[in-house]
């Protein structure tokens, strides 16, 4: 299962975890195929449009979309296989995501932070270079958000954050 921020016909931006289970090419464009958790159905992804690198959700391991292509049989069916660990697992320093809530309400956020904390992710109280997510709530101030956005760290709701964990 990868994690990806993907951009959409629109522009929009959003981030998918999806269980690979293919790649097909029409014409000189590639699309990964795929169950996709945040719309809970079989959805196609063009190439093109993933920003960045994908994440390997078992290992935490950064994925380049070329990497990946490469390593598909035929076109059809899967064959990526993560790369061993390069350090032995009682040394290496465990993988999570990070998040920070803004704008919610006192139980809203204690909620979302306990949601966040069983699914294994590092809750945060700020915005750093090192935080993969800024949830957003209706009451979100715009510098935290902007800071956010300067240094690259995904933007997204609460609607999302519920469909990652």
């Amino acid at each position: 299962m990868f994690q990806f921020s993907y951009s959409d016909n629109f522009g929009a931006a959003s981030v998918r975890t999806v269980n690979v289970t293919g790649v097909t090419k029409k014409g000189r464009q590639e699309y990964l195929e795929g169950f996709c958790q945040l719309r809970m159905d079989v959805r196609t992804f063009r190439t093109d449009r993933i920003r960045g690198d994908l994440v390997d959700v078992g290992t935490g391991e950064l994925v380049s979309v070329k990497r990946l292509l490469s390593t598909v049989r035929e076109r059809k069916v899967m064959a990526f296989q993560p790369s061993a660990p390069s350090t032995p697992a009682s040394t290496r320093k465990n993988w999570q995501t990070a998040v920070v809530f803004t704008g919610f309400s006192e139980a809203a956020r204690e909620e979302l932070e306990d949601l966040a904390e069983v699914a294994g992710w590092d809750v945060r109280s700020t915005v750093g270079s090192t935080l993969d997510y800024l949830v957003t709530g209706p009451r979100a101030g715009p510098s935290k958000v902007a800071k956010a956005e300067e240094l690259g760290v995904t933007v997204i709701d609460e609607d999302v954050f519920r469909a990652l964990v």
